[in-house]
């Protein structure tokens, strides 16, 4: 079975959900975090501008085909696996992600930073896909090791 009923989600079967962390602590360590659907397409919104998310999986887009946004505008997001399906989009305009591995489908090129505040993509390890590219914006910051499957580019 997919994902956990103990999981924290956001826009569930068919519904709307939003969140906004402003600080504090989500800690799903054990879990997942499911932005946009868990069984059935759904429609959730996420944004994280202070405060830590600590989650196995994260799903933007849900496990049940739905549509997920995750606005990182300040804070950190900390996920053993990060999958975003290709109606979904995570935005990380500020603030810091570290993931073991990363799975991007077909959405539009994932950018790390807005060009005005500063960005981390942080890598552990592991295997981190980006179906249409991956691009570092200026004052941002592509860092730590793992294999990156994609057209990157940076800053000239």
């Amino acid at each position: 079975m997919p994902g956990s009923f103990n999981g924290f989600n956001v826009g569930v079967n068919g519904g709307t959900g939003m969140v906004w962390q402003v600080g504090g602590l989500i800690n799903l360590t054990n879990t997942d975090l499911n932005v946009g659907g868990l069984f059935g397409p759904a429609v959730g919104q996420m944004t994280i501008s202070n405060g830590t998310t600590l989650a196995r999986r994260v799903f933007v887009g849900g496990q049940g085909g739905g549509n997920g946004t995750l606005t990182m505008a300040g804070g950190t997001l900390i996920a053993s696996n990060l999958s975003v399906n290709n109606t979904s989009r995570l935005f990380l305009n500020k603030g810091l992600v570290q993931t073991f591995a990363a799975s991007f489908a077909s959405t539009p090129t994932f950018v790390v930073g807005d060009g005005t505040n500063t960005a981390e993509f942080n890598l552990l390890g592991g295997t981190n896909s980006f179906a249409t590219g991956l691009r570092v914006a200026s004052g941002s910051l592509l860092t730590g090791n793992g294999t990156i499957v994609a057209n990157v580019t940076t800053p000239a």
